[in-house]
C-alpha cells in the first residue's frame, strides 16, 4: 500500500511539471506569433510601397515623355526661309526683300508652333499617347485659319495620311477662291483717316491752328466763328478732333489758350455741316476734360488762377453732357460720375483735385450731387478738417477752397430735398464737430430764402 501511495504520489508531481511546463511554453509561443505575424505585415508594407514608387517612376517616366515630345514636335516646328521664297515666286514674287522674307518666316514658323501645342492639347484630352491628324484638324478648326491650298484633301476620320500620295498630288490642287467680304468705311474720330487730304485742307487747318494759338483775340475769334459755318471742313475734323484733346490735355493750365479750346469745340459741335456725337471722340474728349479738371497744380500758376481753370473746365464739361449727344449720353454720363466718385472718396488724392470733383459735380446739377456726395460726407468731412488745420499755407488755402464748395454743394442738396418734401439725408443733419456744424443748414432759414 505504501509503494503504491509513493508511486501516485510521483506520478501526480510529474503531471504538475508538466503542466507547469506547458503553462511557461505558452507566453513563448504566442510571443512567437506575434513576432511573426508583425513580420509578415512588415514584409506587405515593403511590397506595397515598392510598387507604388514603381507606380511613381512610371508616372515620372510617362510624364517625361509626354513633355519630350511636346518640347521635340514644337522644336522642330521650323520652316527654312527657302520655303518663303519659293512661295513667293509661285506667286510671281521675285524680288522679295530679306527683311520680309524673315518676318514671314518668323510669324509662319510661330502660328506653326501654337497649331501643334495646341493639337497636345487635344491629345491629351482624349488620354492617348499618340499624336493624332485629328488633333490637328481640332487645332485648325479654333484658331479658323483661311484654307487655300489642299482645302478637303483628307478626310480625318481615318486618321492615317499617305505622305508619298500627298507630295504626287498636292500640284494638282486649285487656289481656293476667297470668299466675298464687304467692308465699308465710315469718318475715323480717333484722328487718322485712311485718305489724304488736299493741300488746300492743309494749309487751312495750319492757319486756324495758328490763329487760335496766336495771342491776337481778333484774329482768333474769326477762325472760331469760321468753324462753326464752314460746310467744307469735314475732312479736317479728325485733325481737329486731335488737336482739341491734346491741347486740352497738355496746355489745359492756359488760362489764356483754355477758353480758346472750349470756344473751338462748340464751333465745331454747332456746326450744321459736322455730326461729331461719336462715341470714340466724346470719350476722348471727356478724359481730356476730367483729366483737366484734377491734375496737379502747375508751377507756373497761383493758387487762384488755378481754380479759376477748374470752374471753366466744369463748366465746359457740363456744356458737353447736356447736349443731345444720342445713345451714348448715360454711358459717357456714368463714366464720368464714377470718376469723379472714385477721386472723392480717395483721401490720398490732394485737395485741388477734391475741389476739382466737387465743382464739377455741382456744374452737372443736383442729381450728380445727390449720387455721389451723401455717400462720403461724413467721412470726408473729418479729412478736412485734418487740412483746415494743417501748418502748410498751400494745404490749408486748398482746404478752404474745398470748405467752400463743400458748403454750397450741401445748400443745393437741402433746398432740393426741401422744395421736394424729400427727406434729408442723414449726412447733412447730423451735427458731430465744428466743420459739420458749419454746413448744418436749418430748415427755418432756407425756408426764409436765407
Amino acid at each position: 500500500m505504501e509503494t503504491t501511495e509513493v508511486v501516485n504520489a510521483s506520478t501526480e508531481e510529474t503531471d504538475k511539471e508538466a503542466v507547469t511546463e506547458e503553462i511557461e511554453k505558452e507566453p513563448i509561443i504566442k510571443e512567437r506569433d506575434k513576432e511573426a505575424v508583425i513580420e509578415d505585415i512588415g514584409k506587405e508594407l515593403v511590397i506595397e510601397e515598392a510598387s507604388e514608387e514603381t507606380k511613381l517612376e512610371e508616372a515620372d517616366k510617362e510624364v517625361k515623355i509626354e513633355e519630350t515630345d511636346k518640347e521635340a514636335i514644337i522644336a522642330y516646328v521650323q520652316l527654312p526661309e527657302k520655303i518663303i521664297n519659293s512661295c513667293a515666286a509661285k506667286l510671281e514674287d521675285d524680288d522679295l526683300h530679306s527683311g520680309v522674307a524673315e518676318i514671314l518666316l518668323e510669324d509662319t514658323n510661330y502660328a506653326l508652333r501654337d497649331v501643334a501645342t495646341s493639337a497636345i492639347q487635344f491629345m491629351r484630352h482624349g488620354r492617348r499617347y499618340k499624336l493624332l491628324a485629328s488633333d490637328f484638324k481640332k487645332a485648325f478648326s479654333i484658331m479658323s485659319p483661311d484654307l487655300v491650298y489642299s482645302d478637303g484633301f483628307y478626310d480625318f476620320a481615318s486618321n492615317i495620311i499617305d505622305l508619298e500620295t500627298f507630295a504626287e498630288e498636292i500640284e494638282e490642287f486649285e487656289e481656293k477662291e476667297p470668299p466675298i467680304y464687304y467692308h465699308g468705311k465710315w469718318l475715323n474720330m480717333c484722328g487718322s483717316k485712311e485718305t489724304t487730304i488736299s493741300l488746300d485742307l492743309r494749309n487751312y487747318f495750319d492757319i486756324i491752328v495758328k490763329a487760335i494759338l496766336d495771342n491776337d483775340d481778333e484774329i482768333s475769334s474769326f477762325a472760331i466763328s469760321d468753324l462753326r459755318k464752314n460746310p467744307n471742313i469735314l475732312p479736317l475734323v479728325p485733325y481737329f478732333m486731335h488737336f482739341l484733346t491734346t491741347g486740352i490735355r497738355k496746355m489745359g493750365d492756359d488760362i489764356l489758350l483754355l477758353p480758346k479750346f472750349m470756344k473751338v469745340t462748340n464751333s465745331l459741335l454747332k456746326n450744321p455741316a459736322l455730326y461729331l456725337f461719336h462715341e470714340s471722340f466724346l470719350d476722348n474728349l471727356l478724359t481730356s476734360v476730367l483729366s483737366c479738371i484734377t491734375r496737379p497744380v502747375a508751377t507756373s500758376l497761383g493758387f487762384n488762377n488755378h481754380f479759376v481753370i477748374q470752374d471753366m473746365t466744369a463748366c465746359f464739361l457740363s456744356d458737353i453732357l447736356k447736349q443731345d449727344i444720342g445713345k451714348f449720353k448715360s454711358k459717357l454720363y456714368f463714366k464720368v460720375i464714377s470718376k469723379l466718385e472714385s477721386i472723392l472718396k480717395d483721401i490720398n488724392e490732394p485737395f485741388y483735385s477734391h475741389y476739382g470733383a466737387i465743382v464739377a459735380l455741382i456744374s452737372l446739377g443736383i442729381y450728380s450731387i445727390a449720387k455721389v456726395l451723401p455717400a462720403y460726407f461724413l467721412s470726408y468731412c473729418n479729412h478736412l478738417s485734418n487740412g483746415l488745420a494743417s501748418s502748410e499755407k498751400h494745404v490749408r488755402h486748398d482746404a478752404y477752397m474745398v470748405h467752400g464748395q463743400l458748403l454750397l454743394a450741401c445748400k443745393l442738396l437741402i433746398r432740393h430735398c426741401l422744395a421736394n418734401d424729400y427727406k434729408l439725408p442723414a449726412c447733412v443733419t447730423e451735427v458731430n464737430d465744428l466743420l459739420t456744424k458749419t454746413v448744418y443748414i436749418k430748415e427755418t432759414e432756407l425756408k426764409e430764402g436765407g
